[in-house]
């Protein structure tokens, strides 16, 4: 076991408890003699309690009396200790926060991306049970997270989000107007464009990124985190209203 400070979007599978869903356990490296799990920095409580918890009945099942974590060997009945230590060094993690991140930060969780701003992150080291609220919170509102999908058309290049109807769904306040291609060479997007399939039979509607917003309802709009808007209950009408306008 051990803790990571990934700051890109891992691949791992992830466990997490529907309850309380925070930043999820990282099943690494899974074959017939070593199970490798892992917890990105910073993660809440839960996490912590999962990781062990899980851990401790893997060495259960495997009949040892003990786990290893960063390298060193620990007594099943030292596990009490560790999530203290674990729980402690979090804190002191987020409290700690500007000395690491510089700008927004994108924590990558159990189910989706969550942008905190670096104040939000010193101030979850004084009430770390906010942190966990906070996480649960936004991820057990089960909205569809719009990603950029980009394509070249007509000589530009275009950053392109879905939405839905009678849905809630998450868009950026500022959409994403780069990417890396396969010689991972940065380009730039000449458009972003905010579409809906099979609003108008046969067709993609599409419509200027910004025009989208607004005009969206300001009631069906409310922020998600520091860097998206969530949006609510728009119906096949509303969406007809603005891309037909």
């Amino acid at each position: 076991m051990r803790m990571t400070d990934h700051k890109s979007e891992s691949r791992f599978t992830f466990i997490y408890d529907g309850n309380c869903i925070g930043r999820g356990v990282q099943v690494v490296e899974n074959n017939k003699n070593t199970i490798h799990l892992a917890l990105p920095l910073p993660c809440t409580k839960e996490d912590i309690q999962m990781l062990y918890k899980v851990s401790r009945r893997i060495a259960s099942l495997w009949k040892s009396d003990s786990i290893t974590v960063e390298d060193t060997k620990v007594a099943l009945s030292e596990i009490e200790h560790m999530e203290e230590y674990d729980i402690s060094m979090n804190k002191s993690f987020l409290g700690n926060a500007s000395k690491v991140y510089v700008d927004d930060v994108t924590l990558f969780c159990a189910t989706l991306p969550i942008c905190v701003t670096v104040t939000q992150l010193q101030n979850y080291s004084e009430n770390y049970q906010a942190f966990s609220q906070y996480l649960n919170e936004k991820q057990q509102i089960g909205a569809f997270y719009s990603r950029p999908i980009f394509y070249s058309l007509n000589g530009e290049y275009v950053s392109m989000y879905v939405c839905i109807s009678d849905g809630e769904f998450i868009l950026p306040y500022t959409p994403q107007m780069s990417f890396f291609n396969n010689d991972n060479k940065e380009i730039q997007c000449n458009r972003a464009l905010v579409a809906k399939p099979d609003l108008f039979p046969g067709k993609l509607s599409q419509l200027d990124f910004q025009t989208f917003i607004d005009r969206i309802p300001k009631e069906k709009k409310t922020e998600f985190d520091c860097q998206h808007i969530l949006v609510t209950g728009l119906t096949n009408k509303d969406l007809l209203s603005i891309f037909g306008k």
